[in-house]
């Protein structure tokens, strides 16, 4: 067998030393990455609840303004027409006022 030359045993441990470096490495990214990956999945599943969150509280609110305008349009219609029926009974007090007699 020939021996290995010492240039060729630097060579081959700089190799095995860089490997192992770079095995290292991937494994520490990989140890801290994955944990982010998954913080930004939960991220974007909140952000799209908030989303929906967001899109319900506007359609509750616009039927809350629309529900509020017509009850605001049913009490100008009731108003009105009570003004009417209080004119009406006016009208006919007075009536019955001229053609009944007083009795004193």
């Amino acid at each position: 067998m020939e021996e290995k030359s010492t240039l060729r045993k630097i060579i081959d441990n700089e190799v095995v030393r860089t490997v192992a470096i770079v095995t290292a490495t991937v494994a520490v990214i990989g140890f801290f990455y994955r944990p982010l990956m998954k913080l930004d999945g939960r991220i974007n599943q909140l952000e799209t609840a908030n989303d929906k969150h967001d899109t319900l509280t506007e359609a509750i609110n616009n039927l809350k303004d629309n529900h509020i305008h017509s009850i605001e349009i049913k009490v100008d219609n009731l108003e009105a027409e009570t003004k009417d029926l209080k004119n009406q009974i006016i009208k006919i007090e007075t009536i019955l006022e001229e053609r009944l007699p007083n009795k004193k």
